[in-house]
């Protein structure tokens, strides 16, 4: 396990830096979010991530993936694209 964070009652556990799970309260498995692989929402790793109260955001290099909180893909994001403070 790499990294733990507890947002909205459930618990998302990245392991490896390519496994992004999702457990509820009580310690049961809910689902993975995406995989590793070149397909549309996959990811080559996971820098980070986070979760709000709408969605689930992997940040993978040059990326951010962005699933809806049933773990399903809704869009990638190129960071290249971006104009932080720009």
């Amino acid at each position: 396990i790499d990294i733990i964070k507890k947002r909205n009652g459930r618990y998302y556990v990245q392991s490896n830096r390519d496994k992004l799970s999702v457990f509820d309260s009580n310690g049961k498995h809910l689902f993975n979010v995406g995989q590793v692989g070149q397909g549309p929402g996959e990811y080559s790793l996971i820098s980070d991530f986070d979760a709000d109260l709408d969605n689930i955001y992997i940040l993978s290099p040059k990326n951010i993936f962005v699933y809806d909180l049933s773990g399903h893909f809704i869009k990638k994001i190129s960071i290249e694209d971006c104009s932080f403070g720009k």
